[in-house]
């Protein structure tokens, strides 16, 4: 898989988010901001659902080191309050699950009291970017975020075939 991707290092976190429909996908956890600073998930609330997981992966990247030996640098996003949807399942509700484009960020927010710091973090983590805050719980409540809907799409080209 290294050689693959063109990595030296993999930083395994453990568990995602309670009744997350990605079954964990890294992009409502942590992310890199830059080289050796990551921006991870967190909760301070003992008696949350999340709070062992988001724990967890903290610890495991508070004990991680960058692929040049240093020691991580991470920048803590509190989760916003719960919420379900209709069947009562917990909804993925994460600030981390953004897109990075040309000279700004599309930031998910929520209508909760948790997004007015959440922008303020990542303007402070992305000084470069316009940090753009949409309201995203209808494509919450579809399944995903705004990083899921902007996935890369490889170009297609044909093994062995030759351009003429």
């Amino acid at each position: 898989m290294q050689n693959f991707l063109g990595i030296s290092l993999v930083i395994w976190l453990g568990q995602g988010l309670q009744d997350d429909e990605t079954a964990g996908h890294i992009d409502n956890l942590a992310c890199f901001v830059r080289p050796g600073v990551v921006m991870a998930l967190s909760c301070r609330d003992s008696q949350d659902s999340n709070y062992a997981a988001l724990q967890d992966n903290l610890h495991r990247l508070r004990c991680a080191k960058d692929a040049k030996g240093r020691q991580l640098e991470i920048i803590e996003v509190e989760q916003p309050a719960p919420r379900e949807d209709q069947n009562g399942l917990r909804l993925t509700l994460s600030y981390l699950n953004f897109y990075i484009a040309n000279g700004g960020v599309i930031m998910p927010i929520f209508a909760d009291p948790a997004d007015d710091i959440a922008i303020a973090t990542l303007i402070q983590a992305f000084p470069n970017h316009q940090i753009v805050p949409l309201n995203l719980l209808d494509i919450i409540y579809g399944g995903g975020g705004i990083h899921c809907l902007t996935q890369q799409q490889p170009s297609v080209c044909s093994i062995g075939s030759s351009k003429k």
